[in-house]
């Protein structure tokens, strides 16, 4: 399939002038497109934030999570707040209905729905919203028009222009990149929703599509529901450049009264839930390769010390549940071989 995509010049001219500032000055030298600088002209910068732990100021976050578990209501929630700080917020959300699902979803979360922009091809049925890169210069021009902090994508495989295959990393570049450098030139957040892979895997392997989109991310979420509870809602950071991974947030999903839409669902954070990573989440839930549940990893989790187990307490641990040492053996090396447990000396062991 033919790519008919040629960069915007105006995007690239941005793109460089924030890398390089020229500071009034034009002597930088030139070879074609590309300008030629030290990093002398690179300035040292701090990170800052527009939500702290979930939204880097100037880049690109993405949220991955099964389909219809709630994490739209978790990124309503995040708009809520941004717009509650005083901040306006662009949404392309190109699978829910916007009268329908996405106007009630605000309205339940507390939003300021006039700091909420779309942009429509056609306002009368409220269809036809943006996509990267195509429209790159009109979106960049709204940002900047209506003061824009924060722009919402979900979910981000229905805002890629038609003709890039996005299982050819190259092309999966082209649509990926612009949004890093809207987040940029634009001095804005973006977050953008994705769903993961089929099948078993830690969690970096499963982000969908293009492992491009995980390389790309500032800040990579993750979000979970547990299999025997869908009333709950595990959000938690899988990768971050510039924070540290903190305990996942817990949220519970309730039905809140709406003047027209009727029960509306939104989350509320659970402040006394357990401290866990998202991979610690993840693997409470998760299957070994040969589909035994790991019934007592969470029992492991806990009796942890600083992320680190000794053999005797895992022992223990099955003696205290009515099994063996011998089983204890078993589970310890299926644990071994999926990641979960990594050898740092003799009998002790580090939770992956």
């Amino acid at each position: 399939m033919d790519v008919n995509f040629t960069p915007s010049p105006d995007v690239d001219h941005e793109i460089l002038g924030a890398l390089f500032p020229t500071n009034g000055k034009e002597d930088h030298e030139k070879k074609g497109r590309f300008t030629v600088g030290g990093f002398t002209d690179v300035q040292s910068r701090t990170s800052t934030w527009l939500l702290p732990g979930v939204l880097p100021d100037d880049d690109l976050v993405v949220l991955v999570g099964e389909e219809g578990i709630g994490k739209g209501l978790f990124a309503v929630d995040v708009i809520a707040r941004v717009t509650q700080a005083g901040h306006n917020v662009l949404i392309t959300a190109t699978e829910d209905d916007l009268e329908r699902v996405v106007r009630p979803r605000l309205d339940v979360a507390g939003a300021d729905v006039s700091r909420c922009f779309l942009m429509l091809g056609d306002p009368d049925t409220l269809q036809d919203q943006p996509t990267f890169p195509n429209n790159l210069p009109e979106v960049s021009s709204v940002i900047n028009d209506h003061h824009i902090r924060l722009v919402y994508i979900d979910p981000w495989v229905s805002s890629v222009s038609g003709g890039l295959r996005l299982y050819n990393t190259q092309e999966a570049r082209r649509a990926i990149d612009p949004l890093v450098a809207l987040a940029r030139s634009c001095h804005c957040s973006v977050l953008a929703v994705a769903h993961p892979n089929r099948g078993e895997g830690d969690l970096r392997a499963r982000v969908g599509l293009s492992a491009v989109l995980r390389q790309a991310a500032r800040l990579l979420l993750f979000a979970i529901e547990p299999p025997d509870d869908d009333t709950r809602l595990m959000i938690g950071i899988e990768k971050a450049n510039a924070t540290a991974r903190t305990p996942a947030s817990v949220y519970r999903k309730v039905p809140r009264d709406h003047l027209v839409a009727g029960k509306v669902w939104a989350v509320e954070e659970i402040a006394d839930a357990p401290k866990l990573s998202i991979r610690q989440w993840r693997d409470q839930y998760r299957t070994d390769r040969d589909h035994r549940v790991i019934d007592r990893w969470h029992l492991v989790i806990a009796r942890a010390d600083d992320n680190l187990i000794e053999r005797s307490k895992i022992i223990e641990i099955y003696e205290e549940t009515g099994s063996d040492e011998n089983s204890a053996n078993k589970s310890i090396n299926r644990w071994l071989k999926a990641g979960r447990l990594i050898k740092r000396a003799t009998g002790v062991y580090e939770i992956g």
